[in-house]
């Protein structure tokens, strides 16, 4: 999936309370997912700061329609600890 950096600060910037997450499967190749915290150490390794999730949720597979699309109303909502409530 690509991920177009001008239009996620764009979403971002609309809403100075929005958090972003990050939903995650692991490759099929991969029988276990990596955890959270190394996932979001690789993406502050590997992204602009405004492009860091906040959370990421590892899910067995995402939720699609049968036409392939994402269905974002049926991913889980992430939970957002007290640490992050004011983010």
């Amino acid at each position: 999936m690509r991920c177009c950096l001008l239009e996620l600060q764009a979403k971002l910037c609309l809403d100075a309370g929005s958090r972003l997450c990050a939903y995650v499967t692991a490759a099929g190749h991969v029988s276990t997912p990596p955890s959270e915290s190394s996932l979001l150490q690789h993406c502050q390794d590997a992204l602009p700061a405004a492009a860091v999730p906040l959370r990421a949720v590892v899910l067995p597979k995402l939720p699609r329609r049968s036409a392939g699309k994402l269905l974002r109303g049926e991913l889980p909502e992430p939970v957002w600890t007290s640490s992050l409530a004011g983010v």
